[in-house]
């Protein structure tokens, strides 16, 4: 698809729905490169126009668009980070994330900060910068995690050792960098003091505030870190309003089954604590009837380990050993193709139709 005819249909989707420019681009970039987009006139990151179809609600998964040589090799690159990613190399990963970075410099005045946010910034060198902190930020929550594995193995050998309490140190660290990262990449397009005094909540029921996908996934992913260094517990309502807001205004419904997952993880977790079980299992239902519906798969295990739980907590066996015979179905078809069932947990996983 020509750039003037992504842009019409932009201006097209925007109207229809009775939305300004100003509501529209809040964040992403200014109005006036908005009017440019619309008009066809201007070279936007493609990331830029995927970010304005998602607050629109649509998807760009089907979406065609003629790129120049450097945005093919861009956009390929980024695939290769999050294919190395997802299949859990790491060092693959990092090494392609490198020469990414060589060949996509962002400019060291660009880099918002949450003091300078409200000053004009070049869109691009912001959505390049965003892009690159929440790699940084997964790269460290990847890194975590393998530290977590390795503590785990010592733990089943019964090593006790000095390493085990070095290791304990540097996952905190780990954790600290990807929050670092993570709160970096949500100030590109969103104010951090809003996100958690409650601000965006009231702005998200009141229809006042439109996110896009990759948005939410920022979100998700920070608080996945506050999880682990448990410093999570008030964030119940944000994670609520996430919820109601992609059952609102996610049109594509292959988009709102896979966030819906997203953010029902995180919610489940949190029920689950504060033993909320019917809330629970009523929300993982609905999820998991709408992912199977239209054919996704992400983070599906982790929510059938909840609701498991959920019901065994409830003293319901019957639905417990029914959902149990779901997971290890889910579990059986990917040992059957060698594929790493971790990948498709991760809250960085899209589905690819």
């Amino acid at each position: 698809m020509k750039l003037e005819n992504i842009g019409r249909q932009i201006k097209i989707l925007r109207g229809r729905v009775g939305m300004s420019r100003k509501k529209l681009c809040d964040g992403l970039c200014s109005e006036s490169e908005l009017v440019f987009i619309e008009k066809g006139e201007s070279a936007a990151d493609l990331i830029l126009l995927v970010a304005l179809l998602e607050r629109l609600g649509k998807s760009a998964e089907r979406l065609t668009y003629i790129l120049t040589i450097k945005e093919y090799q861009r956009f390929a690159a980024r695939d290769e980070i999050e294919d190395a990613l997802r299949l859990g190399d790491l060092l693959k990963a990092e090494k392609i994330f490198e020469h990414y970075r060589k060949n996509n410099p962002v400019s060291e005045g660009k880099k918002n900060s949450e003091k300078s946010s409200k000053e004009k910034k070049n869109e691009s060198d912001k959505i390049l910068f965003m892009y690159e902190e929440k790699i940084l930020g997964i790269f460290a929550l990847e890194e975590y995690e393998n530290l977590c594995n390795k503590n785990r193995e010592d733990s089943e050998r019964a090593v006790q050792n000095q390493n085990s309490i070095k290791d304990g140190g540097l996952q905190s660290a780990k954790l600290e960098v990807a929050s670092k990262h993570l709160k970096n990449a949500i100030l590109q397009t969103l104010s951090y003091k809003k996100l958690f005094n409650g601000k965006l909540i009231k702005e998200l029921d009141g229809d006042e505030k439109l996110l896009a996908m990759f948005e939410i996934e920022n979100i998700l992913l920070f608080l996945s870190v506050q999880e682990k260094q448990g410093k999570w517990q008030g964030h119940l309502e944000l994670l609520t309003a996430l919820y109601r807001y992609l059952e609102k205004n996610a049109q594509d419904d292959e988009l709102r089954a896979q966030y819906l997952a997203k953010v029902g993880i995180l919610l489940g977790g949190l029920y689950l604590e504060r033993k909320e079980l019917s809330i629970c299992i009523e929300m993982h239902e609905k999820i998991l009837n709408l992912n199977r519906e239209y054919g996704m798969i992400v983070c599906i295990l982790p929510i059938l380990e909840q609701i498991i739980t959920a019901y065994k907590k409830q003293g319901n066996i019957d639905r417990a050993r029914f959902y149990t015979v779901h997971k290890e179905n889910f579990k059986a078809v990917f040992y059957e193709f060698h594929l790493r069932i971790n990948c498709v947990n991760k809250l960085y996983y899209t589905c690819k139709l």
